[in-house]
């Protein structure tokens, strides 16, 4: 084992105590709600099981580097089964929502995501993708054919659009924690923005479980 002599201890000491600390961001946490049944998937909020819903702003242009041009909402609810999640988003310039099949064209039309890891960092990602018309995508690290069945519908209104999803807890494996690493982006065509809930500075991925976020419960 290395020792160090006294004056050199000293000299370590002087220095450890003139270092700047480092700047640490504590990571956002999201305790979710949690209702006896979840709020209908018709892409608007007027269910009454979404005013018991979490809801959190995005918050950060990851593109542009500084707070988004158009705001956004989600809302967050569970119930035993499945986690459904809303978009509420403003958008006042055009809305790209061409396709109407889902898994095709894929990062094509404006779209909002949430990224899951339900065994942690070192787990599966899961990414659940949905266009302002609600048409879907998902990808998984678990297998490339990844293709399990979970609801979104979206809906147009003035001034931007609605989506709203259910993911179904059975289609994604993780290893019984409480508390998962979670995301959630949206990404506008037009203007190239990358908007995220979660977001710390020198971020440039919005995939990245480094800098994702905690659903707690």
């Amino acid at each position: 084992m290395q020792r160090f002599t006294t004056p050199l201890l000293g000299v370590l000491i002087v220095m450890s105590a003139a270092a700047p600390a480092l700047a640490v961001t504590a990571r956002p946490q999201l305790a979710i709600p949690h209702v006896a049944s979840g709020p209908a998937v018709d892409g608007t909020l007027n269910d009454e099981a979404w005013k018991s819903a979490k809801q959190i702003p995005l918050q950060w242009d990851l593109r542009h580097k500084g707070a988004p041009r158009q705001k956004t909402d989600v809302y967050v609810v569970s119930d035993d089964k499945a986690l459904y999640v809303a978009f509420d988003a403003q958008q006042t310039g055009e809305i790209v929502a061409n396709q109407h099949t889902d898994d095709v064209g894929f990062d094509t039309d404006d779209e909002v995501q949430v990224d899951l890891w339900p065994g942690g960092p070192l787990g599966f990602r899961y990414l659940f993708t949905a266009t302002p018309l609600g048409t879907h995508y998902q990808h998984s690290s678990e297998n490339s054919t990844y293709a399990p069945k979970w609801q979104s519908v979206g809906k147009l209104r003035p001034g931007g659009f609605t989506v709203t999803m259910r993911i179904p807890f059975d289609v994604v494996r993780g290893d019984g924690r409480a508390n998962w690493p979670i995301q959630f982006v949206r990404f506008v065509q037009k203007t190239d923005d990358v908007h995220v809930w979660a977001y710390e500075e020198g971020q440039s991925d919005h995939n990245d479980v480094v800098y994702a976020g905690t659903l707690n419960g």
